[in-house]
């Protein structure tokens, strides 16, 4: 059953659905610091000048070999400003990656995608922070790979919202990804403005977790 979980910090309308946000919490805490649940790979994304790939190198605190790449254009730009949301101890709020829409929307249909060898571990999980500018990328797909090439979608394309909040997949039942060298996983975006190259989607926190 595909599961996707996105936790805003406030603005719920709290009458209604204070059950689902408390199970919805639940989830992403889960995810962002259950000790059953290490993280195999980790990304604070916290440089903020032009930084090249070092913002793709994952943290230290990952237990498996990862990697993470990107089919944006380059960016001379700064990076925003990150959260403490999904974050581990002790990678603090500084920049978040910053994937703007490009000239002409140039940049609508690349993706972010990254790598994880789950070797060794069951009941994947991955979350991360995310929001965009106004205009930013709005429909954005998550995919999944069992064999490092031939890319899935996971669940219906998912939209930031303008202020962060924990985006969240649940990939227990995918067993394919369980004890896999060759897991990936890949974001596509889209919907972003065809007309100002400076509007953008956020990421932050990014973790790849399993059992």
């Amino acid at each position: 059953m595909n599961s996707t979980r996105r936790v805003a910090r406030s603005g719920w309308p709290w009458a209604a659905l204070a059950f689902g946000v408390s199970m919805l919490v639940l989830v992403a805490t889960r995810a962002a610091a259950a000790p059953d649940r290490p993280a195999l790979a980790y990304w604070a994304f916290n440089c903020f000048t032009t930084c090249g790939d070092a913002n793709f190198q994952p943290e230290a605190v990952g237990v498996s070999a990862a990697s993470m790449s990107s089919s944006f254009d380059p960016d001379a730009g700064v990076n925003e400003s990150g959260t403490t949301l999904n974050s581990i101890p002790p990678y603090e709020a500084r920049s978040s990656l910053t994937l703007r829409t490009g000239t002409g929307g140039s940049n609508n249909g690349r993706n972010l995608t990254w790598r994880v060898n789950t070797t060794g571990y069951t009941f994947i999980s991955l979350s991360f922070a995310a929001r965009r500018s106004a205009a930013g990328f709005n429909s954005n797909q998550f995919q999944y790979t069992l064999d490092g090439s031939s890319f899935v979608d996971f669940g219906a394309p998912f939209d930031a919202g303008s202020g962060f909040a924990v985006v969240a997949f649940d990939l227990r039942h995918v067993k394919g990804l369980n004890n896999n060298p060759n897991a990936g996983f890949r974001i596509v975006f889209n919907g972003g403005s065809t007309t100002d190259a400076g509007e953008f989607t956020l990421i932050d926190n990014l973790q790849v977790s399993g059992k």
